[in-house]
């Protein structure tokens, strides 16, 4: 189902992207951000999974800046 991407820069969260995850397998997904921003913290929440609600592994791989 859906996935929503959110960070959070120090001040609260913001949702800046979000995908669809048919099959339990390992994804990759790339979101560009409309401006420089700090990233403290992210998340990635399924809305609407309860009860089926599972643990799982996220990481940051790659942050880049484009100048």
């Amino acid at each position: 189902g859906a996935r929503e991407i959110y960070v959070n820069d120090g001040n609260g969260w913001t949702q800046v992207g979000e995908f669809d995850y048919e099959t339990f397998d390992p994804v990759r997904v790339t979101v560009n951000l409309k401006e420089p921003t700090d990233i403290r913290a992210f998340a990635v929440t399924a809305p609407g999974a309860e009860p089926y609600w599972f643990a799982f592994r996220q990481s940051l791989l790659d942050v880049m800046v484009e100048r």
